[in-house]
C-alpha cells in the first residue's frame, strides 16, 4: 500500500530534516533516499513528535534497514551453494530488485520482491522434502528480512507478525534463528505498544519473550542469551508499569534484570554487566514508589554501574541521580537533594560533542526538577534564586523546537518558581511584578503546548496558571479570578481524571473546594448557599477518590471533616 500525500506541514518538516538524512544515510551506509522514505512513513508524526524523538525513530529504522540490506546481500551470495539452477535463477534478480528498491527508497517494492522471493523457496520446499530444513531456513531468513523492511517503515503490527512466521518457518533444530526471530518478533510489539500506546501490544512482547524466547535459550545451557532475553523482557515489563502504574509488573521487571545481571556476573564483559546493573537500579527505583525497602539495592547497584567508564556511564548516573532524588523525596534533606544535583551534574560532565540533543536537553531539565524540588522542601529565596538559574542554564541546552516537552516542563518550573516567590514577597509591587512573569510565562508555553500537541504537559501549564490566578485573585479579592482558576483545574482534570490519575484528580478537586469557599466568602449573600453546598460535595469528592488510594486516607480525612464542618456551619445559620 503507497503512503499518502504528506501535508504542507509534515513536507516542511521533512525539509527542514534532509541534513540530519544525509548524516544518518552516511553513518548507517545506506542511500539517502532510503531513509527519506523512512522519514516520510513517519506521516503526521512529522509535525506532532519531537524533533528529537523523529530523529532518533529514523536512525533506529535506518540502522534495521541496513542490516537488513546487508543480509539480503550475502543470501544472494548463499544462493551459489544451492544445487538448484532454477531456484537461483529465480530468487537472484528478486534479491537484486529488493536491494535496488531499498537504495531508491521504494521500501514497499523492496518487500513485494522479498515477498516473491520468500515464496519461491516455499514452493521449492514443497517440491524438494530431501532439503526441507535448507529450504524452510533460508525462506524463514527472507521472511525474517520482510519484517526488518517494514519495521522500517513504522508498520509494527506487520512486521511483528512477519517475525513470528519467520520464527515458525525456522527448523526446530536452530533454537538460535528462532530465539532471534523471536526478539525481533518482541521488539515490534514493544515498539507498536510504546510509540502508538497500544497496551495490547505491550502486553504481547511480554508474552512473546516469556513465553518464546526464554524456552529456545536455557540458562544452563545458553546464559548470555538468557540474560539477554531478560532484559529485553525487564524493559517491555518497565514500560507497562510507568503507563499502567501497577506495582506488580514494577516487581516484575525488577527481578527480570535481577536475573540478567545474576546469569551475567562471570559471563558478561565490565560494560555489559554495567548496563544490566544500570537498568536493574532503574526498575528497583521505579519500584521504590510503591515499596521504599527497593531503594538502598537500587543505589547500590547504580553506583557500581556508575564507576564503569564506557559509552553508558551517563546513563548510569543518570539512573542514580534519580534514586538519590527519590530518597530526597523521602528525607527532604537538602543535603541528599545536594546529592542527586551533583549525580546530574557529573553526568553532564561526561557529555561529548557527539552526545544527542535529547539527551543533553532530557539531563539539564531533569536537574531543574531536583533543584526545584530541593527548594519546595527547604523553602526561602536562596533556593528559588537557585531554581530561576538552573532554569536559565538549560535553557541553553533545551530547544523549544527539537525538545518542546522538555522547554514545557521548564517553563512549568519557572512559572511556579516566580509565583512561590511572590507569594513570600512582603513588598507588593515587587510580589506583582513576579504575578505578572509568571503569568507571561504559562501565557507563552500553552499555545506551544497545546492540548492536541502534548495533554499531560497543556494540562500541568493549565493548573500552573490557575495557581498564579488563585494568588492573584485572592490578593485582589476578585471573585472572577478566583472562578477562572476554578475552570482551570477543571480544565486539568479532564486530562488528569479519576479513573486515570486518582490522587492528582482528588488534590485538584480539593483546590476547586477551597476556592468555593473563598468564592462564597467574597460573592453576595445570595449565592453563598449554593456555593456551600458545591463546596461541601467537592470535599465529599475528594474524600471517595483518595480513600481507596494507597497513602490517600489523610487527605480523605481532611476532606470529610471539611464537608462536615461545611454542614455544621449551614445547620447554625
Amino acid at each position: 500500500m503507497r503512503d499518502r500525500p504528506l501535508s504542507a506541514a509534515e513536507r516542511t518538516r521533512l525539509a527542514s530534516l534532509e541534513g540530519d538524512i544525509t548524516r544518518i544515510a552516511a553513518q548507517r551506509n545506506t542511500s539517502a533516499a532510503a531513509v527519506r522514505a523512512i522519514a516520510r512513513k513517519l506521516g503526521t508524526r512529522l509535525t506532532t513528535a519531537d524533533p528529537g524523538q523523529i530523529i532518533k525513530a529514523i536512525d533506529d529504522r535506518a540502522i534495521e534497514l541496513a542490516g537488513a540490506r546487508t543480509r539480503i546481500g550475502e543470501l544472494e551470495k548463499e544462493l551459489e551453494t544451492l544445487d538448484s539452477a532454477r531456484l537461483m535463477r529465480a530468487v537472484q534478480p528478486l534479491l537484486e530488485a529488493a536491494t535496488k528498491a531499498i537504495d531508491e527508497g521504494e521500501l514497499d517494492v523492496a518487500e513485494a520482491k522479498l515477498a516473491e522471493a520468500g515464496d519461491q523457496f516455499g514452493q521449492a520446499r514443497t517440491t524438494l522434502s530431501a532439503r526441507v530444513d535448507d529450504l524452510a531456513a533460508r525462506e524463514a531468513d527472507i521472511v525474517n528480512q520482510r519484517g526488518a523492511v517494514r519495521n522500517a517503515g513504522f508498520d509494527y503490527a506487520g512486521a511483528a507478525a512477519l517475525f513470528e512466521q519467520a520464527a515458525m518457518l525456522a527448523p526446530a533444530a536452530n533454537a538460535e534463528k528462532r530465539w532471534q526471530y523471536r526478539l525481533n518478533q518482541a521488539q515490534s510489539l514493544y515498539l507498536q505498544g510504546s510509540d502508538l500506546a497500544d497496551p495490547q501490544a505491550l502486553a504481547a512482547s511480554a508474552t512473546v519473550l516469556r513465553d518464546h524466547a526464554l524456552p529456545l535459550v536455557p540458562r544452563a545451557s545458553s546464559p548470555e542469551a538468557w540474560a539477554e532475553t531478560q532484559v529485553r523482557l525487564g524493559s517491555v515489563l518497565t514500560f507497562q508499569a510507568s503507563s499502567q502504574g501497577d506495582p506488580a509488573l514494577r516487581a516484575e521487571a525488577a527481578a527480570a534484570f535481577r536475573s540478567a545481571v545474576d546469569a551475567s556476573s562471570d559471563l558478561t564483559s565490565p560494560a555489559d554487566l554495567a548496563v544490566r546493573q544500570s537498568s536493574l537500579g532503574a526498575a528497583l527505583v521505579a519500584q521504590s514508589a510503591g515499596d521504599p525497602t527497593a531503594l538502598p539495592e537500587a543505589i547500590a547497584m547504580l553506583e557500581q554501574a556508575a564507576q564503569f567508564d564506557g559509552p553508558r556511564r551517563p546513563a548510569a548516573l543518570g539512573n542514580l541521580a534519580n534514586a538519590y532524588a527519590a530518597v530526597a523525596q523521602r528525607s527532604r534533606q537538602a543535603a541528599d537533594y545536594d546529592r542527586a544535583i551533583a549525580a546530574y551534574d557529573r553526568m553532564i560532565e561526561t557529555f561529548t560533542p557527539t552526545t544527542s540533543r535529547y539527551n543533553r536537553a532530557n539531563a539539564y531539565a531533569n536537574r531543574v526538577l531536583v533543584v526545584g524540588q530541593r527548594a519546595d522542601a527547604v523553602g526561602g529565596d536562596e533556593a528559588r534564586q537557585a531554581t530561576l538559574q538552573a532554569v536559565r542554564q538549560a535553557d541553553e541546552n533545551v530547544s523549544r523546537d527539537e525538545t518542546p516537552a522538555l522547554w514545557g516542563t521548564l517553563r512549568d518550573v519557572e512559572g511556579t518558581t516566580l509565583r512561590r516567590l511572590a507569594e513570600a514577597e512582603p513588598d507588593q509591587a515587587k510580589a506583582q511584578a513576579l504575578l505578572g512573569q509568571a503569568m507571561a510565562v504559562y501565557d507563552a508555553a500553552l499555545p506551544i503546548m497545546t492540548r492536541e500537541r502534548s495533554p499531560t504537559h497543556w494540562a500541568n501549564l493549565t493548573r500552573g496558571r490557575a495557581e498564579v490566578l488563585v494568588v492573584v485573585g485572592r490578593r485582589a479579592g476578585d471573585t472572577s479570578m478566583l472562578r477562572s482558576a476554578y475552570d482551570g483545574f477543571g480544565a486539568y482534570q479532564e486530562v488528569f481524571t479519576r479513573e486515570r490519575a486518582p490522587m492528582a484528580w482528588a488534590t485538584t478537586r480539593g483546590s476547586q473546594a477551597a476556592l468555593l469557599l473563598e468564592m462564597a466568602g467574597l460573592g453576595p449573600d445570595s449565592e453563598k448557599a449554593a456555593l456551600h453546598g458545591q463546596a461541601r460535595q467537592a470535599f465529599l469528592d475528594v474524600a471517595e477518590a483518595a480513600r481507596t488510594q494507597s497513602g490517600g486516607e489523610a487527605l480523605a480525612s481532611r476532606a470529610e471533616a471539611a464537608a462536615a464542618q461545611i454542614s455544621g456551619s449551614t445547620s447554625r445559620r
